[in-house]
């Protein structure tokens, strides 16, 4: 039967070969984009993981709900309080230690100093002893617990006391045996006695002006020497460890933001353009860089040899072991083992020249593609910003929870010293024993759920612990969550071509209906990983401190510790590197974490040397660019700090600010640079990583036939060797005829 040609057909103008196959390839693309990757990666993975992640987002949530309404007052631990729980604010700012010479010991690091505190108006501005009369009264009516000597004389204090009855109250330790001059530093009073003095081991006396008689303080059978009231401040100071100028950097950093923001502008402006520029500037970049290397080894050489041959001409001389780098320069051997080097190195360089010049190509192709990727979807380079205020904004709630849980609750007592009922630690009530002291801040256990708060009291660390492995966790899950809406972005960039922002948002609403699950996984890899790491490290500062000067039992601990952190370590560096190629797997195909990571590992492992020399080139440009662009700001930043710049009056108050230190708001710039460069540079990266991940896919599904031709653009097939296959012309004979 024969098949009838209507007149339109029959005038319609013939297509080029050209065009047929450009429509030909670009339907089957659609086809292979709408079939085999739009359709197949709308399922669900990972959901148990998913399911685990919101139960402990869960339970992260009933923790802060629990210190939120348990009272917490940041003040708790930023002020002192003393032994009987007192906050020391006005009228009484200033904490009093009875006796320095009890915070000597490595104890007063683990469990703090033992010594009764009290707060006090002024600091002791003398010595003062209690054997001398008129000391004595300063001493009752001043430095003595008032609690407990209100309970002691049901309310009626005395206002002197003879030298037995504060001798037994001094045993008591409701009043001081002594006091020596001192000064508030932070609310603590800090002995105010010259070094020179501190440095003597003489012992600390006291003259009586009534009858110059003089003292020799003694507390309670142990003689008081300077030398060891400067260990005992020297442990003070350890457990307090505060910085004395922290407030003037937070008055830099203050009068310094306008500038600080103008200059992160710049940077994240300039790290638009280097990466916009990028594919105009890559080939010739790389190019030259080989070249300069190679030159570089060959002036190496031609130097080497030319000192070689000026320095054999003189007498030889033996050949010593010396400290001095100007001996052995004056040596020919040392040129011409140099030259030797150098030509070795050179060799090994032309050779992987010559070796990897196709995949160095390729590898450069790959990049450029990424750059128009980046270009032709720009909102990619503003998205990442979201993750990052996701990143610092449950950064803060993490330091709002440690913080609030670390002071919330009522104040909690414990034994000081061991007695014939209690031991060290021992808990006790407020005001029941002159040895019972404050110890820190927990849970009233009176309430409705009592052995929860039970817990709590008991193991104050685990809630810290669970805080700081949740915060590891949702770093993590919001970093793969970044990294999977991009892969998924670029993936439909290479599949489609589309050049629409479009492609992003339905990469998020894909990561967020489908995947949630596969970055909850990945993310509780490297959680898991960090917080090892952690728990090893605190481990390690315990045994240091329970060991004390042993230098022995310190390094066998420290070589074992970082051992084991140093295999973490490696252990966390693959499992991102595996996470980051299953999440592009996983956004562009929809299988779950485990087959992604496989597939992933099964695509890198058949193109090593394509995966290392794009690898390479790809931290070469990127840090390239993270250098220039983080110096020429630093180099900005310093100049305007520095006031190397003639500013008019009337801008210095923004551009030329009066600072106590220049350096801490030109680290804040260089520190925010950093962080700028690699969030657009993280971008760039996830770009690359994807291309060539599905060129390798697209590799490996098609051939080249017209069923299954290569979607990859013409340049990356020319460089990889393959091409399409054009299409088959029909035969007109028999579409004209067909047969029954």
């Amino acid at each position: 039967m024969t098949k009838k040609i209507s007149p339109v057909e029959d005038f319609k103008p013939a297509q080029t070969q050209q065009q047929q196959e450009k429509r030909s390839e670009s339907t089957i693309m659609q086809d292979y984009y709408e079939n085999e990757i739009k359709k197949k990666r709308k399922n669900c993975t990972d959901i148990l993981c998913l399911i685990l992640f919101a139960v402990f987002i869960v339970v992260q949530v009933i923790l802060s709900i629990l210190i939120y309404f348990s009272g917490g007052d940041p003040k708790n631990i930023l002020l002192p309080r003393d032994s009987s729980g007192n906050l020391c604010t006005d009228p009484k700012p200033n904490l009093f230690f009875f006796n320095l010479i009890e915070c000597i010991g490595i104890q007063t690091l683990v469990s703090g100093c033992s010594t009764p505190t009290i707060c006090v108006q002024e600091c002791a501005n003398d010595y003062y002893y209690y054997k001398i009369q008129s000391h004595r009264d300063i001493l009752l009516n001043k430095y003595c617990r008032n609690d407990l000597l209100s309970k002691k004389y049901s309310g009626s204090v005395p206002s002197s006391v003879d030298e037995l009855t504060y001798y037994n109250l001094a045993v008591e330790k409701i009043c001081p045996v002594y006091t020596i001059p001192s000064k508030p530093y932070y609310g603590r009073c800090i002995p105010a006695i010259a070094a020179a003095v501190l440095d003597s081991a003489s012992n600390v006396m006291v003259n009586d002006t009534n009858t110059n008689q003089v003292f020799q303080i003694n507390d309670l059978g142990k003689d008081l020497n300077y030398n060891l009231i400067k260990q005992g401040t020297e442990a003070l100071f350890k457990l307090m460890n505060i910085k004395n100028f922290t407030q003037l950097i937070l008055e830099d950093f203050v009068s310094s933001v306008v500038l600080i923001i103008l200059l992160l502008i710049i940077a994240a402006v300039t790290s638009f353009i280097y990466i916009v520029i990028l594919r105009f500037i890559l080939a010739p970049l790389i190019y030259l860089s080989l070249i300069g290397l190679v030159g570089a080894l060959g002036f190496a050489i031609y130097y080497c040899i030319g000192r070689y041959l000026e320095l054999k001409e003189k007498p030889p001389s033996n050949v010593e072991l010396k400290p001095d780098i100007q001996y052995y320069l004056s040596l020919s051997y040392t040129w011409l083992v140099a030259g030797i080097i150098a030509g070795i190195i050179l060799l090994i360089v032309l050779l992987l020249i010559l070796v990897l010049i196709k995949r160095l190509r390729l590898a450069i192709q790959i990049i450029k593609e990424a750059s128009k990727a980046v270009t032709s979807v720009f909102i990619s380079l503003i998205f990442p910003v979201i993750p990052l205020i996701l990143q610092l904004g449950f950064l803060a709630y993490f330091i709002a929870n440690a913080v609030i849980l670390a002071c919330s609750g009522t104040s909690l007592f414990r034994i000081a010293r061991n007695t014939s009922n209690q031991s060290v630690g021992s808990p006790c009530q407020q005001g029941s024993s002159p040895d019972c002291i404050f110890y820190n801040f927990g849970f009233d256990s009176s309430t409705i759920y009592d052995s929860v708060i039970s817990f709590l009291n008991t193991y104050q660390w685990v809630p810290q612990l669970y805080n700081l492995f949740m915060l590891f966790w949702v770093e993590a899950f919001i970093i793969g969550f970044n990294q999977m809406v991009l892969a998924g972005c670029f993936g439909d960039w290479y599949w489609s071509r589309s050049k629409s922002s479009c492609i992003l948002f339905r990469s998020l609403k894909d990561t967020l209906v489908y995947h949630l699950g596969s970055i909850a996984f990945g993310s509780l890899l490297i959680a898991i990983c960090k917080l090892l790491r952690t728990l090893i490290q605190l481990v390690e500062r315990r045994l240091k401190s329970a060991t004390g000067n042993n230098r022995q039992i310190g390094c066998l601990i420290s070589f074992l510790s970082c051992c084991c952190k140093c295999c973490l370590w490696c252990l966390e560096k693959f499992l991102k590197f595996i996470n980051r190629n299953a999440y592009i797997m996983v956004a562009i195909y929809g299988r779950n974490f485990c087959k992604s990571a496989r597939d992933a590992i099964s695509l890198l492992a058949s193109n090593p040397l394509r995966a290392l020399v794009l690898d390479r080139v790809t931290d070469f440009i990127l840090f390239l660019g993270r250098l220039l662009i983080t110096a020429g700001v630093g180099v900005l930043a310093f100049y305007f700090f520095s006031r190397g710049f003639e500013i008019d009056e009337a801008f210095k108050k923004y551009f030329a600010p009066e600072l106590h230190y220049y350096w801490v708001p030109l680290i804040c710039v260089i520190i925010g640079t950093y962080f700028i460069t690699k969030i657009f540079f993280t971008v760039f990266e996830m770009a690359v990583d994807t291309i060539f991940l599905c060129a390798m896919k697209d590799l490996s599904v098609n051939d080249g036939s017209e069923e299954k031709p290569y979607l990859m653009s013409k340049k990356l097939l020319k460089i990889l060797s393959v091409k399409n296959k054009p299409p088959k012309e029909e035969n007109k004979n028999d579409m004209n005829d067909e047969k029954i």
